[in-house]
């Protein structure tokens, strides 16, 4: 393990009113071996009682020259949890981008994802409640000049009956599909 000195200076600050809510951090890393820079915000909006939208976007950057790894990650996220009604739903959709270079013009790679998520949940009665969710993830991988594709979709679902309040039995399956022909279950 070797060890490095540095100097760091970071930043945070946030606003909450009824309707909003927005936080953000940014910091800077300055070291011998290499320089730092990182981002992060989010934002949040009830759009009514039982409706919300949220969002979060996420910046990474370590430079050690002339080589470099970066990340960048956005979320976008959609609630519906009617209050009167027995479900809940929550769609997420995220982009993520990694990018790696060694500095030389055989050492880069990128990284490309785009991920959908969705969450259904239902109690249909006291002591009965299915939840489900399907998931879709589209990658893109670059390592110098060749591509990589590849697509995965997931699939789970539960069924849980309620006893009492101790006691619950329950069920569940899932399924792990990609685009290279091969699958997963349990």
């Amino acid at each position: 393990t070797t060890t490095d000195d540095y100097n760091a200076i970071s930043t945070g600050w946030g606003y909450r009113s009824d309707q909003w809510q927005w936080t953000n951090r940014l910091e800077r890393r300055m070291a011998s071996a290499s320089n730092t820079h990182s981002a992060s915000s989010s934002l949040y909006h009830p759009l009514s009682n039982s409706m919300a939208i949220g969002g979060s976007l996420d910046f990474y950057k370590q430079v050690t020259d002339p080589a470099y790894d970066q990340t960048f990650d956005a979320t976008l996220d959609f609630a519906l949890r009617p209050r009167k009604q027995p479900f809940a739903l929550l769609f997420q959709t995220r982009w993520v981008q990694d990018k790696e270079s060694t500095g030389e013009d055989s050492g880069r790679s990128e990284s490309r994802r785009i991920i959908n998520n969705a969450h259904l949940n239902w109690m249909f009665n006291p002591g009965n409640q299915v939840a489900a969710q399907y998931g879709f993830k589209n990658v893109l991988d670059q390592y110098d000049d060749e591509d990589y594709k590849a697509t995965v979709h997931y699939l789970a679902s539960e069924f849980r009956h309620n006893f009492n309040e101790t006691w619950d039995i329950g069920l569940h399956g899932r399924e792990l599909i990609s685009s290279a022909e091969q699958q997963q279950n349990s």
